[in-house]
């Protein structure tokens, strides 16, 4: 090698990368093998800014992508504008640095603070967009090719910013290099701008990408509120104007978290903080002056970690936008909150390190897992009332306390909750909200401690007097019955001073998901009531039989449930259970039971005395208002079936079980066809005291085939047997009522024949059929109009046939006259 090629050779290998290349001759710069040496004994890719581009198109390709695995420094800019249309060339080189990245010496812009000023993203700028010239330098065809541009966007975070408008709206990408690139966001396009997935995702990473969302989700409240709740940074830079920068609700929750990371290495001034949490100031405030107290009140420490606590659940419920009022829900919330707080607060004033002990030990051992979507409303109306006060020497207890100021049926529920959570029998159970109440009692979703379980609790609100029956309610509230709800544990809880206590009777049985009422409900916000798809269908059948199966199971026992309505019918898993057996009886062998309590609504005729036909005239307000009466009567387990065949008509149309006192009392029978509505909640009469007279009785039928037929496809053909079912259910008479056995075999051969699975739903039920039409032949009251149009027919040809016939005979009569008036005359 000549003399001057060794010195530019050694000059480059021990400074290649500030060797000044202009100086070498164009004869080196030209020679490949200079440059592959240069390249050996350099190890550094920089090397290659000393050849030509003629020379490092000259290189192997193999060379090239082996040198491009092994080279920290390898870099697209380095190598000839032909490999950069190669795209295992590129690949290889994103790749590369893709891994450099990863390592030790990854660039700065991986390790960015969490709090950004203006300045900040503009660095951040500059460093991205340098980082990402790699995919600039890319041929025009390779940066169409999704691969690479996956592969740059991972390699340099702020390659985002060079790809087309089509890879700009792809979500994987955005996500991708939302993952590496806090301020990716700005380059996403305005489809993925109103993503709410994306801006969430994007705020997580960095709340300035809020910016850039939409207008449309930046003015969304319930969409402010979900984002704060995942990063109280984005508040910052809502826009000027939304009114989300006003919200109190928001404020409190941005300033506690900056008081409590504040807090973290300073000290609190009792003074401070309300006004500080209260107020929309600049968490400067923070280091001028409110952290310098060295010793805490205990109203201080409470106060305090009512206030975490109302921020750890707050997270959750800022997503929910809802009325929040002082329902009972709320109550009973602060009743807990009040007993928590007490029961774990230091009994004296703290200094500043036993301070952070006591807020951790109220704060962490608060049951926040208790506490779901249902009671979030109470939560809420707490912290806005809390809001609400500009007196920063509130008192915490006396805002929550105001449970003890309720009245009547609320007072009882309260008086309830306390009286159980005093009680150390059932200290394994912690009460947390309010699942209903009537006139007997109350039931609380509880937590069991012991099994780690939601549980319902039922406490009776009158006290018990009689021990004797009270140990027979308590052995049949315990018994073990399919179809009844599991009774996990059951006794007395004793109440009030040691002379006066009074006794309550308490339950502990396993939670429903929902009842039937809320799934009736539900399908009549749905729509379903208007016409029943095949499917819906199948589905209302396989769950009215699965209700006949739980009350057989109880009647198996000789019990008569004595009460049932769709709010004590409740779903458990994949199964339907019976629940408040307060009404019920044990029948003995070959007689009935005495009744003196039902609901009009799903009552039998036979529980209803001769005064009640008047009174029924006074309560014809709501389908569903529990309306309790007093009779003498005897009835039996068919007093279960009437019900049942109420709540199976109900499931079938939707349609509210009064019937219209216009079709009942109506003379025009011609009126009541197909287009009239039969079951109306104004001036309507419930079905037991409609079908009292067999004319009643057989226009009640005629109602609910008329409905049938409407609501449910003919063409599937089960009409005629649904309507037989409910007909003979929805009986005056008890006798002509079968069993819930009977029918559920019945509703699983429909519901098999629905499905296609049988050709005939009288296969092997024939006996049950003919149990059904043995019943005494009911009239169709279709038929009766029918009848009745074809009489009228039939009378007006007679009426003609009479008016015909007279004017013959008055013809006749004239011919006679003629006659006789000529005969004279001869």
């Amino acid at each position: 090698m000549a003399p001057g090629r060794e010195r530019y050779l050694k000059d480059i290998i021990q400074n290649p990368t500030s060797y000044n290349y202009a100086k070498l001759p164009d004869e080196l710069r030209n020679d490949r093998d200079f440059l592959l040496q240069a390249l050996e004994k350099s190890k550094s890719a920089q090397v290659l800014q000393i050849s030509s581009e003629k020379a490092r198109e000259e290189l192997d390709r193999n060379f090239i992508l082996q040198y491009a695995a092994v080279k920290f420094d390898f870099s697209l800019k380095l190598i000839s504008e032909k490999w950069r249309h190669d795209k295992q060339v590129v690949l290889a080189a994103l790749t590369k640095k893709r891994i450099d990245e990863n390592s030790s010496s990854a660039p700065a812009f991986k390790n960015h603070q969490h709090h950004h000023s203006q300045q900040n993203h503009e660095k951040e700028d500059n460093q991205n967009n340098a980082a990402a010239s790699e995919l600039f330098l890319v041929g025009d065809e390779l940066k169409k090719d999704r691969e690479v541009v996956m592969a740059a966007i991972q390699s340099a975070p702020g390659a985002i910013q060079d790809i087309s408008d089509e890879f700009r709206n792809d979500r994987e990408i955005v996500m991708l290099a939302l993952k590496s690139d806090r301020i990716a966001f700005k380059s996403a396009s305005e489809e993925l701008r109103r993503d709410k997935e994306v801006v969430f995702m994007a705020i997580q990473h960095e709340p300035f990408s809020f910016m850039f969302a939409s207008e449309e989700l930046k003015t969304d409240r319930q969409v402010v509120l979900e984002a704060v709740a995942l990063n109280y940074r984005v508040f910052k830079y809502l826009p000027k104007g939304n009114p989300c920068k006003a919200d109190k609700l928001i404020i409190f929750h941005g300033n506690l978290k900056t008081v409590m990371n504040a807090f973290k290495e300073e000290t609190l001034d009792e003074s401070g903080l309300i006004p500080f949490l209260f107020q929309d100031k600049k968490p400067e405030i923070i280091s001028k002056g409110i952290f310098s107290s060295f010793t805490y009140s205990v109203k201080f420490v409470q106060t305090f970690a009512m206030l975490m606590i109302l921020k750890k659940l707050n997270e959750s419920s800022l997503k929910i936008e809802t009325e929040t009022i002082a329902d009972l829900d709320y109550h009973l919330f602060c009743i807990k909150l009040e007993q928590h707080i007490e029961s774990k607060s230091p009994k004296h004033p703290v200094g500043k390190k036993h301070f952070k002990e006591a807020l951790k030990t109220i704060v962490d051992d608060f049951p926040y897992h208790h506490y779901s979507k249902k009671e979030h409303p109470g939560i809420v109306f707490l912290i806005k009332r809390i809001l609400k006060h500009e007196n920063p020497n509130w008192d915490w207890k006396m805002l929550i306390s105001e449970y003890m100021k309720t009245t009547g049926d609320s007072k009882k529920v309260i008086s309830s909750f306390q009286i159980f959570t005093t009680q150390k029998k059932v200290k394994n159970y912690e009460l947390i909200s309010s699942l209903g109440f009537g006139g007997e009692g109350v039931v609380f979703k509880a937590f069991d401690k012991r099994r780690e379980v939601f549980v319902a609790v039922k406490i009776k609100f009158q006290p018990e007097y009689d021990m004797k029956k009270m140990d027979a309610k308590i052995e049949f509230l315990k018994r073990q019955i399919d179809g009844k709800i599991n009774c996990f544990e059951c006794g007395i809880l004793e109440y009030g001073q040691d002379k006066i206590k009074t006794k309550h009777l308490f339950s502990i049985m396993e939670l429903g998901e929902e009842t039937l009422r809320n799934i009736i409900e539900r399908n009549h916000s749905s729509g379903v009531g208007t016409s029943l798809e095949k499917d819906k269908m199948i589905e209302v059948l396989e769950m009215f039989a699965k209700i006949l199966q739980a009350v057989q199971s109880v009647h198996n026992q000789n019990i008569a449930h004595r009460d049932l309505d769709p709010n004590n019918i409740l779903k458990i898993g994949d199964k339907f259970k019976i629940i408040d057996f307060d009404q019920s009886r044990v029948i003995e062998v070959g007689k009935s039971i005495t009744i003196n309590v039902g609901k009009y609504t799903y009552m039998a005729p036979e529980v209803s005395d001769s005064t009640y036909e008047k009174s029924n005239e006074q309560h014809l307000v709501h389908e569903y208002q529990e309306k309790l009466i007093q009779n003498k009567r005897e009835i039996s387990t068919a007093s279960d079936i009437f019900s049942l065949g109420c709540i199976f008509l109900e499931l079938l149309t939707d349609c509210l079980l009064k019937v219209s006192k216009q079709f009942i009392g109506g003379t025009d029978i011609s009126q009541f066809d197909s287009n009239f509505t039969y079951f109306s909640s104004e001036e309507g009469l419930y079905f037991h005291s409609a079908v009292v007279t067999a004319e009643g009785e057989m226009r009640v039928h005629h109602a609910i085939r008329m409905t049938i037929d409407k609501q449910i496809n003919k063409s599937w053909g089960v009409n005629e047997i649904l309507t037989r079912c409910l007909i003979t259910m929805i009986q005056r008479d008890p006798r002509k009522r079968l069993d819930c056995f009977t029918y559920k075999i019945i509703i699983d051969n429909l519901t098999k024949y629905l499905r296609g699975e049988i050709n005939d739903y009288s296969e092997n039920i024939h006996k049950e059929l003919d149990d059904l039409l043995n019943i005494q032949q009911l009239i169709n009251y279709y038929d009766i109009i029918q009848q009745n149009t074809t009489l009228k027919q039939e009378n007006l040809l007679l009426s003609n046939e009479i008016s015909t016939l007279r004017n013959e005979n008055e013809l006749l009569k004239q011919e006679i006259e003629k006659l006789k008036q000529a005969n004279q005359v001869v």
